[in-house]
This record gives C-alpha cells, structure tokens and sequence, in this order.
C-alpha cells in the first residue's frame, strides 16, 4: 500500500471519528422544569401513596425495558379515590441481568411512600404516567431531627412561580406544608 493511500485513509478514519464519535460526547437530556403551579394545573391526578409493587418487563418490541409500579392511594389531593389501587408505568428496568435506567426517570421501590403527579397515559386507557417525568415524584420520608414526615424532589431541579430554575437535589420541603400550597393552588386553579 503507498504512503499516499496510507495517509487518505488516516484523514478519513480522523474525520468519521469527528463527524461520528465527537458529538456523541455532548450529547445530552433536556428537561422542561415547571414550577409547583404549573406541575399541579398538568396533573389530571396528585396522589399520596404507597408503592405495593413493581413489575419490569421488554416491550413488545424488545427494545426497551418498562416497569409497571402498584400504587395504593393514601389520599388523594386531586382526581382519583383514595383506596385505589393504580398502576403506573415508567421506562426501565431490571430483566434478568440486563438493567436500562433512563436520566429523567425515577426509580420506585416497594414499600416506599410517595406524592405523585399524573396524567393517563394516551396510547394505554387506565395506566398512569408521570406529569413532568421525574418532576412528578417526591418521595416522603421522616425527617430524622423533626420527626415529621418531608417530601424529596426526585428531579433535583425545581422552578419557582416566577419560572426561575434551581437546583434542588435531595432537598426536602414538609409534607404537610407541601400538601396545604398544593390545595391552595387546586382551589385558585378552580375558581379562575
């Protein structure tokens, strides 16, 4: 092989490396932050509940691993009854040995108690889906220094009423405080 077809095939392994594998490092997820008015009028369902189980499995296509999670309500602040068992469905999964975990997607476990923002899922009649992707789930805990029980944004991103975007990862507000502002924006959304 000449030097001059060693070299042209050089350049071209450096440009396809360029054109192909470079913009693959800057890639990324883009997610909408809405703020706690705006989350609330998307919801068709706010619920307060406990996760009863999780189910993950292939699509049908194989190209995807979904989970359906078993929700009781607890209470509910907007839509369904209390009591209800429904089931929500998210994207990824375990399936065997085989894992898929999308960015934007929380991860539910059985046992834990959550507030969920809902909507029903269009293309499948009586499953549920998160409002606003990971926005849509705050888990509840116990604050362990005031005893009272907290709800944890699963996004880290939050946005006030203004639309400013911030950084609130891990951070908590209590629930009880949490439930009253979401009431009082059910209650001003109705009256408008």
């Amino acid at each position: 092989m000449s030097k001059n077809k060693i070299e042209y095939l050089i350049c071209l392994l450096i440009l396809w490396g360029c054109v192909v594998l470079l913009p693959l490092r800057y890639c990324q997820a883009a997610m909408i932050t809405l703020s706690d008015e705006a989350l609330t009028a998307g919801a068709q369902t706010i619920i307060i509940g406990t996760v009863q189980s999780t189910n993950s499995y292939w699509n049908e296509d194989r190209t995807a691993i979904m989970t359906d999670i078993a929700v009781k309500i607890d209470e509910s602040l907007k839509g369904m009854e209390a009591g209800t068992i429904i089931t929500i469905q998210v994207q990824g999964g375990i399936v065997d040995d085989i894992a898929m975990r999308v960015s934007d997607t929380p991860v539910f476990e059985e046992g834990e108690e959550v507030l969920l923002f809902l909507n029903e899922k269009e293309d499948t009649p009586g499953i549920q889906a998160l409002a606003a992707r990971a926005q849509g789930k705050y888990s509840i805990r116990i604050n362990q220094a005031t005893q009272k029980k907290e709800a944890v944004s699963e996004s880290g991103v939050r946005a006030n009423e203004s639309g400013a975007v911030y950084i609130d990862q891990g951070a908590s507000i209590q629930l009880d405080e949490f439930v009253t502002k979401i009431k009082a924006i059910i209650a001003q959304q109705q009256n408008e």
